[in-house]
């Protein structure tokens, strides 16, 4: 075969070669082992078919290379630096003539490692992630054990005022009553039969009668009623004081684990040195992320954690007035939390777009209600700390406070991630098994210091 031939044959299996390793690095991000061997052999015969065929033009004297004779031509040089203009030259070498093909990036190597150098930037360029930020609302404290326990007062220091009275369907007054109405209080608990459940005296209308805060569900009279009244009563001197009681229960959250795992190859992981980064920081990030919901939303069942937005108080919705936006709404909530009695809450939870529509309302003269744009601005609504999430569904809030009484979380183990070849075959087949894991239980104490709900 003349040289001519062989060198074509040589250059149209290099292609083919260039164009293999450009696939494998879009699809693996590099040049497979077996395909870069391949293409330096390819090039280390064609190089040695040049050589031959330059050896058949020489007449005594070495010739320049036409690459020498370029890099020594100074209008060659400028055209190249200013990328314009037109400039002729005389090309003394004869080894360029038996180069009949036009000279391309392809045939030069520009898409492999080649004659052609690249610009690589370095890393791995990661996908969109949102920011964490629920866990940051609590406090975190470390636990050795698998079962965090605690006591809670399920029935406050208190004493029972027993009475009869009247009630009436549909009626929230009651008369009759068979002591004097100077021992009750406004505020206090009642129950009996025909007084609806959570009902508290509302107001004394008289010496033996009452009002109370939610209609009587029968007409009876005479019937039984009690009052729970504080522990701390007036007592005159010499008679008895009021004897309470207190009632506790004891309660627990299980230490859960939550972890994420991939496989991957010791060769891809040795040759590619951002690929590891890139997965040891990358699956801490997805534990943290399933956190962050469990947080909000687990359910408690099986190996959820148990969430705030499960156990807190649902919305009242009878406190919506006509007119409400969203900003009226988390007021309402806020005030539920203090009828309650519970602990001032200091955050609120919205999704972001919900925030943003909050953050976009305008007055009647155009003006944004929560302050001038240009002006930056604090996440806050009623003086409460906004966290805006997607990890809440749009429409949905949580109210509530990260004071360690309400609510705090234990860490059994901080975020672990683990390398081992000691899974399944992975050690036969030369693979990896990466895993990132943490331990923790989610430790709501006062649910009623939190209140979720829906914005209508």
């Amino acid at each position: 075969m003349e040289l001519k031939d062989q060198l074509s044959a040589l250059q149209t299996e290099l292609k083919s070669y260039v164009e293999k390793a450009a696939e494998e690095k879009k699809n693996f991000g590099t040049m497979l082992t077996e395909t870069k061997e391949s293409v330096e052999k390819l090039q280390k015969q064609i190089d040695a078919v040049d050589i031959k065929l330059a050896e058949k033009h020489q007449a005594g004297a070495p010739e320049l290379s036409l690459e020498e004779e370029l890099k020594q031509n100074d209008d060659v040089a400028r055209i190249i630096k200013n990328r314009s203009g037109r400039v002729s030259f005389t090309v003394k070498s004869n080894r360029f003539f038996d180069r009949k093909t036009t000279i391309t990036s392809a045939a030069v190597g520009a898409s492999t490692s080649g004659v052609l150098t690249i610009d690589r930037i370095s890393g791995i360029t990661a996908e969109a992630r949102q920011g964490l930020r629920v866990r940051d609302l609590f406090l975190a404290r470390p636990t050795s054990l698998q079962l965090v326990d605690f006591v809670k007062v399920t029935s406050p220091p208190s004493y029972t005022i027993s009475m009869t009275g009247d009630t009436t369907n549909g009626s929230k007054a009651i008369a009759n009553t068979s002591i004097s109405t100077s021992g009750l209080k406004v505020g206090q608990p009642i129950s009996g039969t025909g007084i609806a459940a959570g009902s508290v005296i509302a107001s004394i209308t008289g010496a033996n009668a009452i009002t109370v805060s939610k209609n009587a569900t029968a007409t009876a009279t005479g019937v039984a009623l009690s009052v729970t009244a504080g522990a701390g009563s007036v007592t005159a001197e010499g008679n008895a004081i009021n004897e309470s009681a207190v009632t506790f229960a004891s309660a627990s959250e299980k230490v859960k684990t939550i972890a994420a795992f991939i496989p991957a190859t010791k060769q891809i992981l040795d040759d590619f040195a951002e690929l590891a980064g890139y997965i040891n920081t990358s699956l801490p990030y997805y534990v943290n992320l399933e956190e962050e919901l469990q947080l909000l939303s687990g359910d408690g069942t099986g190996e959820n954690l148990h969430g705030y937005i499960p156990q807190a108080q649902a919305y009242d919705t009878s406190l919506n007035v006509a007119g409400d936006n969203k900003i009226d709404q988390l007021g309402h909530a806020i005030s539920q939390i203090a009828r309650s009695k519970e602990l001032t809450p200091t955050f609120i939870v919205l999704n972001e777009m919900d925030w943003w529509a909050i953050r976009l309302t305008k007055d009647s003269y155009g003006r944004y209600i929560l302050g001038d744009p240009q002006t930056a601005v604090r996440p806050s609504i009623w003086g409460l700390d906004v966290v805006p999430t997607t990890s809440i569904p749009q429409n949905q809030f949580l109210v509530g406070t990260g004071a360690p009484p309400a609510a705090e979380i234990r860490d059994r183990m901080d975020m672990q991630v683990e390398i081992s070849t000691e899974h399944a075959d992975f050690f036969q087949k030369n693979l990896v098994a990466i895993r990132a894991e943490k331990r923790v239980a989610n430790v709501v104490k006062r649910p009623n210091a939190f209140v979720q709900g829906q914005f209508s």
